[in-house]
């Protein structure tokens, strides 16, 4: 089976590289149906070993993400809190589910995380905004937007 070539980081980064930076942008491929909550999945005798391949996609996901962070040159970014918006880049029209978006892209959120952006993924840190839902047929992705929010008092 031949390998498919992945497409992190080819899009640039979108950020002024300042130290006084307050929104960041990174770029991943859309991920891979196998992490969506509601993806059909086999079962039974068949499915023997099949968490451990979605284990593995997210794992790939996970470190993808953290990879993109650290290429694009935002690991040595401290931020105490975060606003996250993702915006999808389908092939297609079809309709997509919000909440179900959101959930696929845990594993990104918890490559974020490892970067050390922010301090962990709960409420108190990642505040998560809806997804965006576009259209780009030449380059389907996702682009997960940061913005550093002012310390809660």
């Amino acid at each position: 089976m031949k390998k498919r070539k992945h497409r992190q980081g080819i899009f640039p980064a979108k950020s002024d590289k300042i130290p006084g930076t307050t929104e960041i942008t990174i770029t991943l491929d859309l991920p891979h149906r196998d992490l969506w909550p509601n993806a059909s999945k086999p079962w039974g005798a068949a499915s023997r070993g099949r968490g451990f391949v979605v284990a593995r996609r997210k794992k790939k996901y996970r470190r993808a993400a953290y990879a993109t962070m650290l290429e694009q040159g935002f690991g040595h970014l401290r931020w105490s809190r975060v606003s996250c918006t993702i915006a999808f880049y389908w092939p297609d029209r079809r309709r997509r589910d919000a909440d179900n978006a959101q959930a696929a892209m845990k594993s990104a959120y918890d490559g974020i995380i490892d970067a050390g952006l922010v301090a962990d993924d709960d409420t108190e840190h990642l505040l998560h905004r809806p997804p965006v839902f576009a259209i780009d047929r030449e380059h389907p992705r996702v682009e997960i937007t940061l913005r550093r929010m002012e310390e809660k008092v």
